[in-house]
């Protein structure tokens, strides 16, 4: 823990002794990953085998599994909307260690200068109270295992480089005024080896049929991580996330990288289950335009649709989840890092049909109508955190217009954080909670003094549901009141919130 987080704690522990501070358990956090939370000063518990009950200051941020991926975090990158969504993460990609140190001298030098503009948007962060979830990426051309391929895997012998790196880096970075917590290494590994694209990838190996080169990565975070815990030991080390492209129950319908659900595995037979604290991995799922209609989505290659078992997070986290039990490391969080509804390719000019931006568009309901079924998921599945990709937009994903407007998923955004924000899953609307009425689909929630219902037509069509007690209030995705009588609710495409007394 640093120094100065310790003491600020010792202070408030003890104003807490005096003033009759009060203590009790975060939400839904296991005792291995307690925070103790100081104000903006956090920290995991280092020893699982420790547990410390939090002492919570009265301006301690609530901590949400609310994030957005931002280019940068300045007025001019949309800060004033983050804070109006009140999102609690931040994710940042990221460091090029190739910028940092792009030649190799012994004893280490390091171009400092090159975080500068980082650095700034880091302390603005810091002093929002935004989690910030770094990613760091870019082999130098000098540790590149495969020749101008930066985003390529690095030569074995030089992966204590990269941990003297990332020792330097978090030293740095994980102390006041930035207190960067959570570190991505690498975006995208599971992509295949390539000298194109540089932002994602490219650890996999096509030629590696066992592990798709997960064992080359499984074994640089063998070597890197405690350089990391040995920097910071409250640290949180994060599997770059994983784009896990396939299904490996549904190969038929990909069309590359086959073999990318390989690569975790390959990681853990490695022996790297000691060495990261959490996986991150991202789960987009793809708007279906059918003549207009609203509400309708899936990810084909993981056989997952709007009216089936979308959206995609819970079936990426659900074969996460089957692969670390295989490897007996279970006890691993997971954070979605990218999660969005995508419309169009990458090099559609943005609008384009289908993905018009009207307001009233078929994609802009649909995205807005995503965003608290996304949100449900990423709480039903017991995800840390889930962070939209991104502000302003990729694929037309966007929550926000060029002149920093709001779209319709914004505005759903920021309501699905207000009503769900620390809320505990209870589990899945059943018939017998609706009186048998079929086509509906939808999750529970204890939140506060409430329960509160996320509840849609699955089916496409509307059904009247008569509640079994009068609930205290019922909101459409972007917060309007919605005005029912005698306990009859017509569910329809549009998610609703039931609130009810606990």
């Amino acid at each position: 823990m640093h120094t100065t987080r310790m003491q600020l704690m010792i202070a408030l522990l003890l104003l807490g002794v005096v003033f009759g501070g009060q203590f009790f358990l975060p939400f839904a956090q296991p005792v291995s990953q307690l925070r103790i939370e100081t104000g903006n000063a956090q920290s995991e518990v280092a020893n699982p085998g420790s547990v410390y009950l939090p002492f919570v200051f009265l301006k301690s941020p609530l901590l949400t599994r609310f994030g957005i991926e931002m280019a940068h975090v300045t007025e001019v990158g949309g800060l004033s909307k983050v804070v109006e969504s009140g999102a609690n993460w931040i994710r940042l990609n990221g460091v090029q260690w190739g910028e940092i140190e792009p030649v190799r001298y012994s004893p280490p030098v390091y171009n400092w200068d090159a975080l500068s503009g980082l650095e700034q948007e880091l302390q603005t962060a810091a002093e929002q109270g935004f989690r910030v979830i770094l990613v760091v990426r870019d082999t130098p051309s000098w540790a590149q295992l495969v020749a101008g391929s930066s985003c390529g895997p690095i030569k074995p012998e030089y992966y204590t480089a990269f941990g003297e790196f990332l020792a330097a880096l978090v030293g740095r970075l994980g102390k006041f005024p930035y207190e960067v917590d959570y570190w991505e290494i690498w975006n995208e590994p599971d992509v295949s080896i390539n000298t194109t694209n540089t932002t994602y990838g490219c650890w996999g190996d096509l030629n590696d049929e066992a592990y798709f080169g997960g064992d080359h990565y499984g074994a640089m975070l063998k070597t890197v991580y405690p350089y990391i815990k040995q920097a910071d030991s409250t640290a949180q080390v994060l599997v770059g996330g994983l784009l896990l492209y396939c299904n490996p129950t549904a190969l038929f319908q990909c069309e590359k990288d086959d073999d990318s659900h390989k690569f975790l595995g390959g990681m853990l037979a490695a022996g790297a289950g000691p060495y990261f604290d959490g996986i991150s991995f991202h789960a987009y799922d793809s708007f279906f335009y059918v003549g207009g209609a609203i509400g309708m989505y899936g990810n084909t290659n993981w056989n997952t649709l709007w009216n089936n078992n979308g959206p995609v997070i819970a079936a990426k986290a659900e074969f996460i989840r089957s692969v670390l039990q295989f490897y007996l490391v279970p006890d691993k969080y997971l954070i979605n890092t990218e999660s969005a509804l995508l419309c169009g390719k990458a090099t559609d000019p943005p609008g384009q049909f289908p993905c018009e931006t009207a307001s009233n568009s078929a994609f802009e309901l649909t995205k807005a109508y995503y965003v608290p079924q996304a949100y449900a998921a990423a709480i039903a599945a017991d995800l840390r955190a889930n962070v939209w990709f991104n502000l302003a937009g990729w694929r037309n994903s966007g929550l926000i217009y060029h002149n920093k407007t709001g779209r319709p998923a914004f505005y759903a955004y920021k309501f699905a954080r207000e009503e769900l924000r620390d809320a505990a899953y209870v589990g899945r609307i059943t018939e017998s909670d609706i009186g048998a009425i079929t086509g509906v689909v939808g999750h529970k929630f204890r939140q506060g003094g409430k329960i509160i219902w996320l509840i849609w037509s699955l089916d496409g069509a509307d059904h009247v549901v008569t509640l079994s007690q009068a609930p205290l209030a019922v909101y459409d995705v972007d917060g309007t009141p919605i005005v029912i009588s005698d306990n009859s609710l017509t569910v329809t495409i549009q998610p609703y919130y039931v609130e009810f007394p606990n």
